[in-house]
């Protein structure tokens, strides 16, 4: 199945079992669509209004930036020590 448009993913999402849901839920961030992952998980397992997906939304927003820090900052780390490194030879 060709993943290209929001009805493509949306028909994805509706024929994947609940644990596969409850996984990309957990990684929403790096979904290509995280509000329609956000209502499909809603709409299967517990009812929110729109402002708690927005603040679920934000919140994921907030976890992905983080993540995205802690990437670079140990990217910046390892680019260091291997420039230390190669200073020793």
């Amino acid at each position: 199945m060709i993943l290209k448009s929001e009805t493509s993913f949306r028909e994805y999402l509706k024929k994947l079992p609940d644990s596969t849901i409850i996984k990309y839920y957990s990684d929403v961030e790096y979904s290509p669509f995280p509000v329609l992952l956000i209502q499909e998980y809603t709409r299967r397992f517990e009812q929110k209004s729109k402002n708690e997906i927005i603040k679920d939304l934000k919140y994921q927003t907030r976890l992905a930036k983080k993540k995205t820090l802690e990437i670079s900052k140990m990217a910046k780390k390892k680019k260091l020590c291997e420039m230390i490194y190669q200073n020793e030879r």
